[in-house]
């Protein structure tokens, strides 16, 4: 119990001087290929340059956080996120210094396997403020971008884990749909296998990347030779 405590003491002196270090960073989100939060470059829209990593924990990114308020994310949500030491499964899409959508990874454990679930997922798109600048029209793609970023992930570094799911509303079927993902009762959701709109994202982001395993380089290989098949038809 005393080594308990001591631990959790130097947790909060940990956390106490790391926010008091993000009261004191300012200026732009300076996001580039060799920053180790970034794990795969891709593009959103038509071919705007965009970054899949880890959330970049910073007084801007907070402040971004609080002006985009999109559902589930919030700034509460993520300075719980490091009081419980699960920053690492806070992921973004980041693109010309703007965060632009944010995911969070969680297992889903049953009786006979584990899961990688995407607990939540929220774009700029489906914010709830009203615009201050209507001259910005929020980017199409992010929650695609979002996902290929999570299956590449999934495949390269947490490949024992079963599958990729996630719960939606019923409203959002049509979108999942599209994906590839198959649904399981009423709003929970499985991938079978990227197509279409993610099948291109992801071969986006494999685009010079350099962290490939064997594995995901031929079940890419796979899934380009299905869709050329179905094209063909």
């Amino acid at each position: 119990k005393a080594e308990t405590g001591a631990s959790m003491d130097r947790r909060r002196e940990e956390l106490t001087e790391f926010l008091e270090e993000i009261k004191k960073s300012g200026g732009p989100l300076d996001v580039g290929e060799d920053d180790p939060m970034v794990f795969y470059r891709g593009v959103i829209d038509a071919a705007t340059p965009a970054y899949f990593m880890r959330f970049p924990m910073s007084m801007e990114s907070l402040m971004q956080v609080a002006d985009m308020n999109v559902e589930f994310f919030h700034v509460r949500f993520i300075l719980n996120c490091l009081i419980r030491g699960v920053e690492r499964n806070l992921l973004a899409c980041v693109a010309k210094g703007n965060i632009l959508g944010l995911a969070f990874l969680a297992l889903r454990e049953q009786i006979f396997k584990k899961d990688l679930e995407i607990k939540y997922l929220a774009t700029l798109r489906g914010k709830t403020w009203d615009m201050e600048r209507p001259s910005f029209k929020p980017p199409r793609g992010v929650g695609t971008f979002l996902i290929a970023g999570v299956w590449l992930l999934w495949k390269n570094r947490m490949p024992k884990l079963k599958e990729l799911v996630l719960d939606s509303e019923l409203g959002a079927r049509r979108f999942y749909d599209s994906l590839g993902f198959a649904a399981r009762g009423l709003a929970r959701y499985a991938l079978r296998e990227p197509k279409a709109n993610l099948l291109r994202a992801i071969l986006s982001m494999t685009h010079g990347c350099r962290e490939l395993s064997k594995e995901t380089i031929r079940e890419i290989r796979k899934l380009i030779a299905k869709q050329v098949k179905r094209l063909r038809k």
